[in-house]
């Protein structure tokens, strides 16, 4: 694998992106951290807007793929797994919906999605410290 060096893409819009993207995390260094912040948030930022799609979408196909009468309804596919194997299946299938398969469930965990992605657009200003329980506190 060869790696390239940033002198080799030249100053062009690839070249300014590589160089922004490639910087190393700098544990521990308040400048790297203070540095690094803006991109932590926008990169979070992003991650909400492709979550908050994501789960709009889902939301809105959740009933006629895998609702109680759906394509594929996740309840007889769930009791499926459960006929054929044995306490693997929660490692075989990882889902939410072995605690619950109906309808109400599956716009319960749609909505759950989007408050959560939300939460990533709007209320993270700040990223959280968790040093500030004990004698190291944040700036």
């Amino acid at each position: 694998m060869r790696i390239i060096e940033k002198k080799a893409l030249g100053p062009g819009i690839v070249g300014r992106l590589a160089g922004w993207f490639s910087a190393p995390p700098r544990w521990g260094h308040a400048r790297g951290s203070a540095r690094l912040l803006p991109r932590r948030r926008l990169f979070l930022r992003l991650l909400g807007v492709v979550y908050l799609a994501a789960f709009l979408s889902l939301w809105v196909q959740v009933h006629g793929l895998i609702g109680s009468r759906g394509i594929l309804p996740i309840g007889e596919y769930l009791a499926e797994v459960r006929a054929v194997t044995g306490p693997e299946r929660y490692a075989l299938v990882p889902t939410l919906c072995w605690l619950d398969a109906g309808d109400g469930f599956l716009d319960g965990l749609c909505g759950a999605g989007v408050i959560l992605s939300g939460l990533l657009l709007w209320a993270w200003r700040r990223p959280p410290c968790l040093g500030s329980c004990g004698r190291v506190t944040c700036r």
